[in-house]
């Protein structure tokens, strides 16, 4: 579990603790309202700054895989390049990985 759902628990625990304490002491309609859309954002809000964190680190993460697969690709193909050049000049093939 990641430390920033922490942040989302809290408010879930805080939020259902005022909704009960809104249904137990109010008195009229909108004030159970009021304490019911109060107990929500209490839940929300903090899962909608966490879902934005984990968007971010993921676009990221996305970003990096995706350099790194081209770079394996150019690496692939320069190795491929230096071997046929290598085998036309007659020169020994040198191994790809060793570079």
């Amino acid at each position: 579990m990641k430390p920033t759902y922490v942040l989302v628990i809290l408010g879930c625990v805080v939020g259902t603790l005022i909704l009960i304490d809104t249904f137990i002491t109010a008195d009229s309609a909108p004030k159970q309202g009021a304490g019911a859309a109060l107990a929500v954002a209490f839940a929300v809000i903090p899962y909608c700054f966490v879902r934005a964190i984990d968007l971010w680190d993921a676009a990221g993460e996305k970003e990096l895989r995706k350099l790194n697969e081209m770079l394996a690709t150019h690496t692939r193909l320069l190795a491929t390049l230096a071997n046929a050049a290598s085998t036309s000049e007659g020169e020994p093939k040198t191994d790809a990985t060793a570079l």
